[in-house]
């Protein structure tokens, strides 16, 4: 399993998640690791894949787009994939 890993403003790590929403995304989809454009929180825009890989896959691919993180469900765009940056 791939992680994908930030750190929030107060130094805290953060971890992407997989996660159910009551608005499905462009793809239509309501669950999995949603990715989200340049400047955007509408899940309603977001991407979702079913696997932390493909959700890796697409932001190494997308070096503008985010992915929900946890704690507090922000969208991180400085990430690490595997510890290493993207």
């Amino acid at each position: 399993m791939t992680e994908i890993t930030a750190v929030n403003d107060k130094g805290e790590p953060c971890r992407a998640y997989y996660m159910k929403g009551r608005k499905p995304g462009a793809d239509g989809k309501l669950a999995g690791y949603r990715c989200f454009p340049p400047s955007c929180n509408d899940a309603g825009e977001s991407l979702s894949f079913e696997t932390s890989e493909e959700a890796a896959a697409f932001l190494r691919a997308n070096r503008d787009w985010g992915i929900r993180m946890n704690p507090g469900s922000a969208i991180f765009t400085d990430i690490l994939i595997d510890g290493k940056p993207r």
